[in-house]
């Protein structure tokens, strides 16, 4: 059994991979690809458990590593003392942590909704958001005006 400890980011992950008696067998930065992941897998040869901390983007990379049929378990952060009160914060020492926390089975995880649960709270959530505006200025000239309390930009010429 193979334990991985993910510290992900929106582009990439640092994983760490510890062996059943604690040895740490990988621990290196990996593009946050399905690919890079089946890999890593096919490098392993042998069953997986994964651990990520719980974050924005927590619910990818639960798909993916779902996906490969790797046991997956979130973290919940604040509770993950080990990570949270450690003097040195880094991604490979964070990621190392979690494998071998994970290992000893002392994560303390959080709930995960299923899959369509998820993707319905995502939708909600990105119709709750306010439109994000552009807006092009011509070098012409802008004025603030304000109507009611709520601002905008008045471009003036052309």
């Amino acid at each position: 059994m193979y334990y991985l400890g993910i510290d992900h980011h929106k582009r990439y992950s640092q994983v760490a991979v510890v062996d059943e008696k604690g040895k740490v067998r990988i621990n290196s930065s990996v593009v946050n690809e399905k690919a890079s992941f089946e890999s890593l897998k096919r490098i392993l040869k042998g069953p997986c458990k994964a651990v990520i901390e719980a974050g924005r983007k927590w619910g990818m990379m639960y798909d993916l590593l779902e996906e490969l049929d790797i046991e997956v378990t979130v973290a919940h952060p604040l509770k993950t003392r080990a990570i949270a009160e450690a003097k040195i914060k880094l991604d490979s020492i964070d990621a190392c942590t979690l494998a071998h926390l994970l290992r000893a089975d002392l994560i303390p995880p959080v709930h995960v909704p299923a899959k369509e649960i998820r993707e319905q709270k995502n939708l909600l959530r990105h119709r709750l958001l306010p439109p994000t505006r552009v807006l092009f200025l011509p070098p012409s000239g802008v004025e603030e005006k304000s109507i009611t309390g709520v601002s905008f930009l008045l471009v003036i010429g052309g």
